[in-house]
């Protein structure tokens, strides 16, 4: 198995000057703000635009310059709600392990989240 990519950014959400670790499966973030955090400083710009709060996860919408595109997270140990999870758009979805990234107006936001963060495609 290859190491996992570690990758610098100031503005770290593990704290400041923390370091980032690639992981295959997408790995956790504590909520969508720490995963738009991640993205930005990774240079995949996205400008957040929306963070709400609901029983079940946390959600964090943001503008790539070509669409939005949403962000959820959920507490690590729990699952993403099954209505989240299934496509039925035929769109662009990235899975981490308790994160799911929305980018059906924008794919190559998707692709670079994927490449850079991790997660598991799913893409129609």
């Amino acid at each position: 198995m290859p190491e996992p990519t570690k990758l610098w950014f100031p503005h770290s959400p593990r704290g400041e000057g923390g370091k980032f670790t690639r992981h295959a499966d997408g790995g956790t973030f504590a909520s969508p703000r720490d995963l738009l955090i991640a993205v930005n400083d990774l240079r995949i710009n996205c400008e957040e635009m929306v963070h709400t709060t609901a029983n079940e996860f946390r959600t964090a919408g943001c503008d790539t310059g070509t669409a939005r595109v949403m962000f959820y997270t959920v507490d690590p140990g729990h699952k993403l709600p099954r209505s989240l999870t299934q496509d039925r758009s035929g769109g662009y979805r990235v899975l981490g392990r308790n994160w799911l990234l929305v980018a059906d107006a924008d794919p190559r936001f998707g692709q670079a989240v994927a490449k850079h963060i991790g997660g598991r495609v799913m893409s129609g």
